[in-house]
């Protein structure tokens, strides 16, 4: 008996078709899963006036006190890794910011929360969920703080190379070659204007290293005038602990 196996060929098309495919399946178990945690924080502060220090990790019940409010902690359904939770003890846990990243990039929800340019640490991510008082639109930089007082630019240094001068009975005499090293350009400047608390009808847009820690509803990354929407009470900080001070 011969039997004979048929091997099929997928046209590239299937293929790329069959990839959006299952990258449009992760990313609406992503939004599913953020939306859900979404309410799920909010009946853990409903319960325990602050929201969690931390997250379980994967597949682990999430838990307050003896009370089961997930069965199975979710995760992201390609790497399997935590989505990103962010939080600040000093405030007493009172905002929380879960992140994600979206494969499509066309996604219509990612202009919807505002990160079309990114948000959270490193700007990696564009989409997430927040505690009302916060906005997820903010970027974290782990690199060296930026100053905001601009300084001037420190010209190249010039480092000329001495080639010691052959001895006269040379018909050819070399000649010094000077030799410029540049200064290293620094990374492009991110800084965090805010409408500042307080002002009275008048608001003022400041720089803060840690808007969340002053509970800022609204980030503007370098934009000194906050878009003029500092006049407006509901766009100022709750407080002042996060505002730029200076080494």
């Amino acid at each position: 008996m011969v039997i004979i196996t048929i091997i099929g060929v997928v046209a590239p098309g299937a293929y790329f078709g069959a990839t959006s495919y299952f990258s449009q399946a992760h990313d609406l178990q992503r939004k599913k899963d953020l939306k859900n945690l979404e309410l799920v924080m909010e009946y853990y502060y409903d319960a325990a006036s602050a929201y969690p220090s931390t997250i379980p990790s994967c597949n682990e019940p999430f838990m307050l006190n003896d009370r089961v409010l997930l069965d199975s902690f979710p995760c992201d359904p390609m790497t399997h890794e935590p989505y990103v939770y962010l939080t600040d003890s000093l405030t007493g846990y009172q905002w929380y910011k879960i992140y994600t990243k979206l494969e499509r990039n066309n996604d219509l929800s990612i202009p919807l929360v505002g990160c079309s340019q990114g948000c959270g640490p490193e700007c990696a991510y564009n989409f997430g969920v927040a505690s009302s008082n916060i906005s997820i639109t903010s970027c974290i930089w782990s690199g060296p703080r930026i100053t905001p007082i601009p300084t001037e630019a420190v010209p190249p240094t010039l480092t000329p190379t001495v080639t010691p001068i052959a001895e006269p009975t040379l018909p050819t005499v070399p000649i010094a070659t000077p030799v410029l090293t540049p200064t290293p350009e620094p990374s492009p400047a991110y800084l965090r204007y805010v409408c500042a608390p307080g002002g009275g009808q008048i608001g003022y847009c400041e720089v803060f290293d840690d808007p969340d820690r002053s509970l800022c509803p609204f980030v503007f990354p370098n934009d000194a005038t906050c878009q003029d929407k500092c006049d407006e009470k509901n766009n100022r900080c709750k407080n002042s602990s996060g505002k730029y001070k200076p080494y």
